[in-house]
């Protein structure tokens, strides 16, 4: 119980360090990498864990790599 309290107190401590500066980084890098790359760039950003919400209206809930990719081909592929 010790370890698991100590190990959530590191890794909300680890988070809140991140800056806004080095928050804003990361959105750059992100958007820089959707123009560029497209879905690959956007998949990059993406984790097995990430879980993507339909768009209003939709009740659709999208989990995991492959399917987010999936989910996103049809729009990416638009020019």
């Amino acid at each position: 119980m010790k370890v698991t309290i100590a190990a959530l107190l590191f890794t909300i401590s680890a988070a809140a360090q991140m800056t806004s500066a080095a928050l804003l980084k990361l959105d750059r890098d992100f958007a820089q990498a959707t123009a560029s790359e497209h879905l690959d760039g956007w998949m990059r950003y993406i984790t097995d864990y990430t879980v993507i919400f339909g768009t209003q209206g939709e009740s659709q809930i999208v989990g995991g790599k492959e399917e987010i990719r999936a989910y996103y081909r049809d729009l990416f592929s638009r020019p």
